[in-house]
């Protein structure tokens, strides 16, 4: 989906951090514009791949894919589930005792039925975005933005560094989002050596 370049507050940070004028200055056939608008996507999508985000992730039970989808052709995982289209990045597989394999736009699995999955969705709204991810987004697109519109290297490792706080930050904002009890039923364990050889 196309971004809107005037109205994107992840433009609008963007360009502040690579010290241009706002964006409002330029117009929407502008070089930048059109810069912006071949890398927006891109840039919130290597920021959803990062990490679960809470906010983008998503169950769902995937029948088995059509005819007409290419084969499965590992002999050991037979059955072939299609990813939703947005599907950004596959998380889990929910179904105990499972085997299976994520392959391009599908999932590869060693039984039939359907599977539920947990996957990071794609996200084009930034109002459904926390303001911590939005300033990882802005990072990002600086980043992705600077090789033409940045001429100090010290700014663009300044820039990755600060991307790389950001990041920390959304995901220390997006930790607490669940209850203390374990999804599987077991007991919570502390110790960390008794988990390991349990």
């Amino acid at each position: 989906m196309a971004v809107n370049v005037s109205t994107s507050t992840i433009v609008d940070q963007a360009v502040s951090e690579l010290e241009l004028d706002p964006i409002s200055a330029f117009g929407d056939d502008s070089d930048l514009a059109v810069d912006i608008a071949a890398k927006y996507q891109g840039a919130v999508k290597f920021c959803l791949e990062a990490e679960d985000w809470s906010f983008a992730s998503t169950i769902a039970d995937l029948p088995r894919a059509t005819p007409g989808d290419p084969p499965a052709e590992d002999p050991s995982l037979i059955y072939l589930y299609k990813l939703p289209d947005h599907c950004v990045k596959l998380r889990e597989v929910l179904d105990l005792g499972v085997s299976w394999r994520a392959d391009a736009r599908f999932l590869l699995a060693d039984q039939a039925g359907k599977r539920k999955i947990r996957y990071t969705r794609w996200i084009h709204n930034e109002e459904q975005m926390p303001d911590s991810f939005i300033d990882f987004v802005a990072l990002r697109l600086a980043i992705k933005l600077a090789p033409r519109w940045l001429q100090s290297r010290a700014k663009r490792g300044d820039l990755y560094t600060m991307m790389k706080d950001a990041q920390a930050d959304a995901k220390s904002a997006d930790r607490v989002v669940s209850s203390g009890r374990r999804w599987d039923g077991g007991e919570m364990v502390s110790d960390w050596v008794s988990e390991a050889l349990r």
